[in-house]
């Protein structure tokens, strides 16, 4: 791969020409430009996108910090910011933190040095502290502060959707299956809602939690059922938890929906976890994320910004109630 010398070298040039032929910035006459440029096409060199952010210092690349790139809603999410950031002539970076917040600063001290221009967050670490208010800066699930933009599904109503479902269904012994971040984001609204429904027509209802990473599933979901076996109704705080008790109901010869009736939230689809198409609380992941990206080049363009989504969500009927 050619390197920015081997152009200045082969268009006798010094690498400063160079550089500001490739950046369109500061005075190169034409009959110079056009050397560079011939050898440019000559050596096909692709300019360094990092490296141009730092000398134009108005960088065009958006840092999406994702906890996993595994999860589908995740990669369906990165998928929609990418379309939007890429049809206004910006940059994707995605950055797989893998729950680990030194990766995540290091992608703040990065954009405080303008390396890139923005940073799209899907996190749950205390990262609070590393944060200031005029950075450009959009966060999903997340309220860090009322000047800092944040999108999110309606999680409260959801809870609420997903309570009244179960009822309407015949569920008279219902159960909440959750597992939070050890920090407050926007999901544990989801829990809320279901509570708040419940309570409001005295319902008791039973409800299974950690403030934790979830390190195996298979585990915490038969920790739960061996502790709650005589719910009829479960809803569960993501997808992912609620397949997994389908799959271990069907494992121990329950039947779902005819014995236990299953609600999720998120709207995926995970056919290789279980058979039984879900019933779920979609999330709009494609506007969430079309959203995103628009608030960030706003930020960074200037432009007038939204500070709070909260977007609406709807009951997806499936198979598991």
């Amino acid at each position: 791969m050619s390197s920015i010398r081997d152009v200045a070298k082969l268009a006798g040039v010094g690498v400063g020409t160079v550089s500001r032929v490739t950046n369109n910035s500061g005075y190169v006459a034409e009959q110079t430009r056009k050397k560079v440029e011939a050898a440019i096409k000559e050596l096909g060199y692709e300019p360094n996108e990092m490296a141009k952010s730092l000398i134009a210092n108005n960088s065009k690349i958006i840092a999406l910090i994702l906890p996993t790139i595994h999860h589908p809603l995740f990669s369906k999410f990165a998928y929609h910011v990418e379309q939007v950031l890429n049809a206004n002539g910006y940059k994707l970076l995605i950055c797989n933190s893998n729950f680990e917040v030194e990766k995540e600063l290091e992608y703040i001290k990065l954009l405080n040095k303008k390396v890139i221009g923005g940073i799209i967050f899907i996190t749950n670490s205390n990262i609070n502290d590393y944060l200031s208010e005029n950075l450009p800066i959009v966060t999903i699930d997340r309220h860090l502060s009322n000047e800092m933009i944040y999108i999110s599904s309606d999680n409260y109503a959801g809870g609420r959707q997903a309570a009244k479902h179960l009822l309407s269904k015949g569920c008279s012994n219902l159960g909440f299956l959750g597992g939070f971040p050890n920090v407050e984001t926007e999901v544990h609204k989801r829990k809320q809602g279901f509570n708040d429904f419940l309570t409001d027509k005295n319902i008791p209802y039973t409800s299974f939690e950690e403030e934790d990473v979830i390190e195996d599933f298979d585990k915490y979901i038969e920790q739960f059922w061996n502790k709650h076996s005589s719910l009829d109704g479960v809803f569960a705080v993501t997808d992912i938890l609620a397949y997994k008790l389908i799959n271990y109901l069907h494992s121990i010869g329950k039947k779902v929906p005819e014995d236990v009736k299953v609600v999720g939230y998120d709207g995926i689809d995970l056919f290789d976890i279980s058979q039984t198409k879900l019933t779920t609380i979609v999330q709009p992941i494609d506007i969430m994320g079309e959203a995103a990206a628009e608030s960030v080049m706003n930020i960074v363009e200037k432009k007038k910004v939204k500070h709070k989504y909260i977007l609406p969500v709807e009951l997806r009927q499936g198979e598991s109630t």
